[in-house]
């Protein structure tokens, strides 16, 4: 299980020695913030550079729920990647942000297009669901994104271009 919080970035899976779970961390910060505010049941942290995760912390099964439900009882913000820049600042946010877009993947056209009609706007970070799409500078006709987003250049039928910003939208009229 992957959890993506305010605090740190962790995957947790049941450990194949002695079947306690396990919490792992790419950075030791993470779990030191876990265990400070949420998890003080963790086991010491144990580093071990043989594993894709470096850093893991151990608690029982019965243990974990528990560290679960009060990470979730601790949220009390609207916007989840404002609070994660709050307190984890903007390196962290923006990659939070990179997995974002990548799941933006997994919504289905109809429901992007179902969302732009209702909304009127689509983000950029889907630029898939815009060809063909009349927007306020005229008719999708080529999306051009670079590596993780950062821009989107769009080509409308009349050869003009637009290039957005990894955090704007695209009107949809």
């Amino acid at each position: 299980m992957w959890l993506v919080t305010t605090i740190g970035f962790f995957s947790a899976t049941i450990s194949n020695v002695d079947g306690s779970v396990q919490i792992r961390a790419r950075d030791r910060q993470d779990l030191e913030n876990l265990k400070e505010k949420y998890a003080p049941e963790l086991s010491d942290i144990i580093e071990t550079y043989t594993a894709d995760y470096p850093f893991r912390a151990l608690c029982t099964r019965e243990e974990f729920p528990s560290i679960l439900a009060r990470i979730g009882a601790d949220v009390d913000y609207s916007n989840f990647k404002d609070e994660v820049y709050k307190k984890q600042g903007e390196k962290r946010a923006r990659l939070y942000g990179d997995v974002w877009t990548t799941l933006l993947a997994l919504e289905t056209k109809e429901t992007a297009q179902k969302r732009a009609k209702v909304n009127g706007v689509l983000d950029v970070t889907a630029p898939e669901l815009l060809i063909g799409d009349k927007t306020e500078w005229g008719i999708v006709a080529s999306i051009v994104s670079t590596r993780g987003n950062v821009s989107t250049t769009v080509t409308f039928e009349d050869g003009s271009t637009k290039t957005f910003n990894k955090f704007e939208r695209i009107i949809v009229l």
